[in-house]
């Protein structure tokens, strides 16, 4: 796992680099990785089996009932789906000591998607792989009728052999769950953690949008992958927009 770390509100006061010594002394820290308004990740070596770990300390997870839900979503969802390989795995969850934060171990991935564009390496067939790849892990979690709600290239992670693993499970949603669960408020929010100029898919938007095109399957699975392919193919985001219904008009318009 790289430093896929969304922005939010965090208390700053509560944002501490410093490590629990239960888990230094599981997990010795090579380098910081990433920091971001929700937590900070660390390049770290397994001490039991020296595997190359990532570890991933979420600030005050529990400060409020949807940060909490946004931790509690990241753990059960990854759990589920831990043995796909295009899907980061969770390796161990570790409490902090001061009952506040929370550690998620993950496999090391060396870089992401986002970054490896803007260096503009990708081959015509790396492009090809990441996607079949992505193809793979969406097929997969669709079959569950797990929604992830948050696939960009900062969320798909990349080793150096170009094997792909889509990570950041904090916005995913069980269709499961809302169907059980008919007479409660839809779960389905319009919220985004990394709002601006994010590339929504219908599955992020909210119910009353998504059940719009109920009867469009192929839109709902193959919109982020338009959008994802044309940025690894332009360098850039080619659709960008506050709002889903102009988002949707844009893509489903006649290209010349």
């Amino acid at each position: 796992m790289k430093a896929d770390l969304a922005g939010g509100s965090a208390s700053s006061s509560v944002m501490s680099e410093e490590i629990d010594k239960h888990v230094l002394r599981k997990y010795e820290i090579q380098q910081k990785l990433g920091k971001g308004a929700y937590g900070i990740v660390w390049k770290s070596v397994d001490k039991k089996t020296r595997d190359v770990v990532a570890v991933k300390k979420i600030f005050d997870a529990f400060q409020n009932a949807t940060d909490a839900q946004r931790t509690f979503r990241e753990i059960m969802f990854l759990q589920e789906v831990n043995n796909h390989e295009n899907i980061v795995r969770l390796l161990n969850v570790l409490k902090a000591e001061n009952d506040r934060d929370i550690y998620l171990i993950f496999e090391y991935m060396e870089t992401d998607l986002h970054a490896v564009i803007r260096a503009n390496i990708l081959e015509d067939i790396h492009k090809q792989y990441i996607m079949y790849q992505l193809f793979k892990a969406l097929k997969y979690m669709h079959s569950a009728e797990l929604l992830h709600r948050d696939v960009k290239p900062s969320n798909l992670l990349l080793n150096s052999e170009c094997q792909m693993k889509i990570a950041d499970f904090g916005l995913a949603r069980s269709l499961t769950n809302i169907a059980d669960n008919k007479d409660s408020t839809p779960i389905l929010t319009d919220y985004v953690a990394t709002r601006w100029k994010v590339l929504r898919t219908p599955h992020s938007c909210n119910s009353g949008l998504i059940s719009c095109f109920a009867g469009i399957e192929p839109l709902r699975f193959f919109w982020v992958l338009q959008d994802t392919h044309l940025e690894s193919i332009h360098g850039q985001v080619v659709v960008s927009s506050e709002n889903f219904l102009e988002e949707s008009q844009f893509s489903l318009a006649p290209r010349p």
